[in-house]
């Protein structure tokens, strides 16, 4: 624990002539306060001070009284005692403030954590000789404080050319763990500084609320158990710190004594239940490692046992609950490391997210247990919470580029035929709407060479379907070789194939097709030593892509179905161009099988 104390002048144009002196004394009895003797300290503006060695403590049973803790032995506080420890007592201090202007000053003493269930201050002053006593407790609405902050806050008014003698009592009712800290304010120091500290509450909330709600968009949006895992984690992170700031019981439900008083442990396991259930999800424990998906879901029941006690209102077993399910968390990074090992990949965000809060907890722990002086502190492990939202949004965000790039390869496999990997027919289909819709303006025609392999199925049946295969691959290398970036190839079925193309005129498309059928007569294929010789027919079909009647792909088909036809019934190995790219509704006539 420590007490700080920080100054702050009250009227802008006295500063040069007010001079305040807050003198913390402390003594090892209840004497007066003209016996007291303790160290002075010069508070200058907006500057705090340790008040280290000028302040005494005690323990006291909480039915003590001021009068019986008055007799009791006090320690001076000191850096090698500087944070006390108590979950049964209370702890009482004792300082006396001397103010040597002539102007009153009014003063505020704040005690941490928000949750204190009993703070009270007890004061007198110079010339008085009755003790007047000022509490506030969380036990009573928000409402009803006469300072509406979010921690416990009580003011007081020392006479100018007077001293002020106080005792401070801090108290949990429940049998908790008690690291008290109070801080000793010049008034207008104290409401400067909640405007600060409100400033980085709230940067931190909107920050928090940002992400949840783009996480949320997310999940809704593509359906993802993951981001809605993470988007239950992101709000159960923010409502614990609202606790555990006291900003649920000062904004959102000041009459709520339950949640402002237990709501932290409850929405402390919450956060541990989503946690581990995001990171059973992201890390793919179920699948690649059984027994630590095992033990995250026993921890898991734990946690929810520690609710329902909780919400039966015992209390000590949660708090133990607790830092059980601290310890797991903290053993994140290491499942994580396991699951790369195991061939999770787009994992290192997220490792590094729970390495900062681990980090976060360990310096914060640490700080509580050394006594060290850090900046932001009593915020670094909030900080460290929100900077791992930020870097586990990141890491979402790669796993997102990461599934999609698997979702668009799978879609690409799909789309391709497995024995030659050109596209297949839905590949040609996609393509002839979006070049009809690209040439339309243009005018510029579409050609569609619907090709087939002559003879096929006897070369299957003289050389074996392996070679036949081989024969494909060979027409499917061709069409590779010869077709322009633009051109789509497609095996079309069997041994059919197609390539869709844009050339200026159809003797430009029928130069095309000649050649992919000479090069293909030519180059007979070699197959365990044997020759292959092989021929093709082509059926070419022009797409009119500014007429009105906008042709759909089914109709392209049919209409290069009877240019091929017509090119074997004239003897096959050759090409042949439809007179017309309308296709006449009532042929009914099947196209040729013999290939």
């Amino acid at each position: 624990m420590r007490i700080n104390c920080v100054n702050t002048l009250l009227i802008p144009h006295a500063r040069t002539s007010v001079t305040v002196l807050l003198i913390l004394c402390c003594g090892l009895a209840f004497t007066p306060v003209s016996a007291w003797s303790s160290p002075a300290f010069q508070l200058e503006t907006t500057q705090r001070f340790a008040l280290m060695g000028a302040v005494e403590y005690t323990l006291a049973d909480g039915h003590a009284d001021l009068a019986t803790v008055a007799e009791m032995a006090f320690t001076p506080l000191s850096e090698s005692n500087g944070q006390i420890r108590t979950r049964s007592k209370a702890v009482w201090f004792r300082f006396n403030l001397e103010n040597t202007s002539p102007s009153a000053v009014k003063w505020v003493v704040a005690a941490s954590p928000p949750q204190l269930d009993e703070v009270t201050l007890f004061t007198r002053n110079q010339d008085e000789s009755d003790w007047h006593r000022q509490s506030v407790s969380d036990r009573q609405p928000f409402n009803e404080r006469d300072i509406r902050y979010r921690k416990p806050a009580i003011s007081h008014t020392t006479p100018g050319v007077s001293s002020t003698t106080a005792y401070l009592r801090v108290a949990y009712s429940e049998n908790d763990s008690l690291i008290p800290q109070v801080t000793l304010w010049e008034e207008k120091g104290f409401y400067n500084h909640i405007q600060r500290e409100y400033l980085w509450l709230g940067a931190y909330y909107g920050l928090m609320a940002t992400l949840t709600l783009i996480t949320v968009l997310f999940a809704v949006t593509l359906k993802d158990r993951s981001f809605l895992y993470y988007g239950l984690f992101l709000f159960s992170t923010t409502l614990m710190w609202a606790v555990q700031n006291g900003l649920v019981y000062q904004y959102l439900l000041p009459e709520s004594l339950f949640l402002h008083n237990e709501g932290y442990h409850i929405f402390f396991l919450l956060f541990a239940l989503s946690a581990l259930q995001f990171s059973k999800v992201f890390l793919r424990t179920r699948e690649v490692l059984p027994r630590i998906h095992l033990f995250f879901t026993i921890a898991q029941a734990l946690a929810l046992g520690g609710l329902a006690i909780r919400f039966a209102g015992i209390y000590r077993p949660v708090t133990d609950l607790s830092l059980f399910v601290v310890a797991i968390l903290l053993l994140l990074p290491v499942a994580t490391w396991q699951a790369y090992r195991k061939g999770v990949d787009h994992v290192l965000w997220y490792a590094i997210g729970w390495i900062v809060y681990g980090l976060g907890m360990v310096t914060n722990i640490g700080g509580r247990l050394l006594f060290w002086s850090l900046p932001l502190e009593g915020y670094i492990l909030q900080l460290a919470s929100l900077v791992q939202a930020m870097v586990l949004t990141i890491a979402m965000g790669e796993r997102l580029l990461y599934l999609n790039r698997d979702r668009l390869k799978a879609i690409e496999e799909a789309q391709k035929d497995p024995l030659t990997g050109l596209g297949n027919r839905r590949v040609l289909h996609e393509a002839y709407d979006n070049l009809r819709d690209h040439f339309r303006h243009a005018e510029a025609p579409l050609f569609l060479l619907l090709i087939d392999l002559d003879h096929f199925k006897s070369i299957n049946d003289r050389f074996g379907h392996n070679a036949g295969d081989a024969v494909i691959r060979d027409m499917a290398d061709l069409l590779r070789r010869l077709s322009r970036r633009e051109d789509v190839c497609v095996r079309f079925g069997g041994e059919e194939f197609a390539v869709l193309l844009q050339a200026n005129t159809l003797a430009e498309a029928e130069q095309i097709a000649e050649r992919i059928r000479r090069e293909f007569e030519h180059r007979p294929t070699v197959y365990e030593k044997q020759q292959i010789d092989h021929t093709l027919s082509i059926g070419i079909a022009r797409v009119a892509t500014s007429n009105p009647k906008r042709p759909t792909f089914e109709n392209l088909i049919a209409v290069a179905d009877e240019a091929l036809y017509a090119a074997k019934s004239a003897g096959r190995n050759r090409a042949v161009a439809a007179e017309s790219d309308e296709i006449n509704p009532f042929n009914d006539r099947q196209p040729a099988t013999d290939s």
